[in-house]
């Protein structure tokens, strides 16, 4: 398979350049919303036809929210392209919950955000729409919204209103199928440099990021956009402050939604991977080491899944 990007915020994109001693860039990054489903892909190789999740390649036997039984049923549709695969969010009713596009009159529609093929990455919405198969449950989703960030002293007031204004109302959602309802964020892709440059595929995928509205951050923040990690002074606010409701309900639902005491192991194990790809930052600044915390992590999560 190949796999998307994991898509960090933007105190990580920035840490990962101060890392690697790169030079922190004066970006125009342009943003597509959020929607809150299931990431999922379609691979092309040789004109054989296979799905995949955000982990692993998946079978109508081995499915992820019917998405691979979606793609079986399309027969020839995506045959035909060049190898390649397609990446996008698998959404609508009864896959996760409480947003607009979950309210939608119809069954789940994939919508596409990126192509990998042939060495390239498109996410120019125009591109990637001439490319597909045209199909009635297949969206493409446009550009929302040009943002200026400079990376070395990035100003994100406006970028935390608009994330505002989407969490209030989804726009696409509301122009595509008239329901209104929450949005999830955005995600900012970098287009171009402040001299006119465009960026390069390998600066897309390093230098994207992510911003959730409140109701979906999985760590509890009091913007949706930081520019540096948080001081977390103590272990206990480490805890409370990672193991959120909303990433509590991430990790289930990546188990499937399946609330059985069999599983506790692997909910863990997901909520624990997780937590430490998206804290190496906050550990950093706050003098902590997982091996701190990852007993009182393992403790608040263990309890919430019990008591589901």
């Amino acid at each position: 398979m190949e796999r998307w990007s994991d898509i960090e915020g933007l105190p990580n994109v920035i840490r990962s350049l101060v890392k690697g001693d790169r030079v922190l860039p004066d970006l125009v990054y342009r943003s597509k919303v959020k929607l809150h489903g299931t990431n999922a892909g379609i691979r092309i190789e040789a004109g054989v036809v296979q799905s995949q999740s955000r982990s692993s390649m998946i079978t109508v036997g081995n499915d992820n929210c019917g998405f691979a039984r979606w793609v079986a049923g399309l027969g020839e549709t995506f045959s035909v392209l060049p190898d390649c695969t397609v990446f996008g969010e698998w959404v609508g009713r009864g896959i996760q919950r409480g947003c607009a596009i979950h309210a939608i009159d119809r069954g789940p529609i994939l919508t596409v955000f990126a192509i990998s093929v042939g060495g390239r990455l498109i996410v120019e919405p125009d591109e990637i729409y001439n490319f597909l198969p045209g199909h009635p449950d297949i969206f493409v989703l446009p550009w929302f919204k040009e943002h200026r960030i400079n990376l070395a002293a990035p100003e994100v007031g406006g970028l935390n209103d608009d994330v505002a204004r989407v969490e209030e109302e989804d726009p696409w959602v509301k122009g595509t199928f008239g329901v209104s309802g929450v949005g999830e964020g955005l995600v900012l892709y970098p287009a171009r440099h402040a001299d006119g440059r465009a960026c390069t595929d390998d600066e897309v995928r390093r230098l994207m990021f992510k911003a959730k509205g409140e109701k979906h951050r999985v760590k509890a923040a009091k913007v949706a956009v930081e520019v540096a990690p948080e001081v977390i002074a103590t272990r206990a606010a480490f805890v409370t402050a990672f193991v959120t409701e909303a990433r509590l309900v991430q990790g289930l639902d990546a188990l499937g939604g399946v609330r059985d005491p069999a599983l506790m192991g692997e909910f863990l194990r997901w909520m624990n991977q997780d937590i430490l790809k998206e804290s190496v930052a906050e550990l950093e600044v706050s003098g902590l080491v997982w091996r701190d915390v990852v007993r009182g992590v393992s403790q608040a999560a263990r309890a919430w899944f019990l008591g589901r």
